[in-house]
């Protein structure tokens, strides 16, 4: 009996870091700095990006800030670090990982909304984030809202799994750029436009807010603080701030206009308290095409090329 617990004992320590040994192997890959999925978290993590300007936010700055024309404009290095599907709290491990590790930028646009500012539910797109289990940024975060956290973290390959084929894509990108969406120093270009059935299911969105149109400071709060934390961070290492709240499709103030309200009056006093500019762009022009949109809170290419001047015009803009 004693024998047999004895190779059991061996079987399993044998299994686990045979299968520790293949996490290893894929994290490796997946870490690599010209891989799709995780290019801007393989930068940051290996302190590569050495940059002047730094845009900050969800999805909306991901897709809205044209990092390359940005540039021509303003003669200054950008790097696009949104990231699809978050709130403050991933905002707020993004930018410490990306501070703690790379040198300091000059400017910091952060791009904010109505959206931003909640706290996260659960890890949107959770696949970008499993190389870097480890790190005690991600450990913060995610031990607060997924409840696969410790499975994930201490079974090996327990956290790859359902991700079979992205890993197979993700290794060939290494090889073939063509399994790549767009992306120029954090910038992800959309060339789509807004179908017909997108459209409409908007229009019941937009009913569906007027009925439910209040504001909750309590949902906010957290968000506000990590703001301000930012701010200071900026402050103690002379890094000028912007505020923007980028364009979506004008009708989409017609959902909780109050709400909306209420959260751009509280950033138009922080800016005013720390000397930030802030711009909201939520009623400019661009919003009245839905050419210019491939839904109504992103805009495709066509309407990022009329907006990504305007920040250049804002940046050079000394008064």
């Amino acid at each position: 009996m004693k024998k047999f617990i004895l190779k059991f004992i061996a079987a399993v320590i044998i299994v686990y870091l045979l299968l520790f040994s293949m996490q290893s192997a894929i994290d490796f890959c997946l870490k690599k700095d010209n891989i799709c999925e995780n290019n801007t978290w393989s930068q940051i993590y290996n302190g590569k990006i050495k940059t002047e300007i730094v845009i900050l936010g969800t999805s909306r700055a991901e897709v809205h800030y044209d990092t390359e024309a940005i540039k021509k404009l303003t003669g200054l290095d950008t790097y696009n670090l949104g990231v699809s599907g978050t709130h403050y709290d991933i905002l707020q491990m993004r930018w410490k990982l990306y501070r703690d590790r790379n040198p300091k930028p000059k400017i910091l646009i952060l791009d904010l909304d109505d959206n931003s500012l909640f706290e996260s539910e659960d890890l949107f797109n959770k696949f970008q984030y499993l190389p870097y289990l480890n790190t005690s940024e991600y450990d913060a975060v995610a031990k607060e809202i997924d409840g696969d956290y410790y499975y994930e973290k201490y079974i090996p390959l327990y956290k790859y799994r359902g991700y079979e084929m992205t890993i197979f894509q993700q290794i060939m990108s290494l090889r073939k750029a063509s399994y790549c969406p767009k992306n120029v120093k954090g910038y992800v270009e959309s060339d789509i436009n807004w179908i017909d059935k997108d459209y409409l299911n908007f229009k019941k969105i937009i009913e569906d807010g007027k009925l439910k149109d209040d504001f909750n400071f309590n949902k906010y709060k957290k968000g506000f603080v990590v703001l301000k934390e930012i701010i200071e961070d900026c402050k103690r290492n002379n890094i000028k701030v912007f505020f923007v709240w980028s364009p979506y499709y004008f009708e989409a103030n017609l959902y909780r206009p109050y709400n909306k309200k209420c959260i751009n009056n509280i950033l138009n006093k922080i800016a005013q308290q720390n000397n930030i500019k802030y711009r909201n762009f939520s009623r400019d022009s661009i919003c009245l095409k839905k050419e210019n949109f491939y839904n109504y809170t992103h805009m495709n290419k066509n309407g990022v090329a009329i907006f990504s001047k305007r920040i250049g015009e804002m940046i050079n803009d000394k008064n």
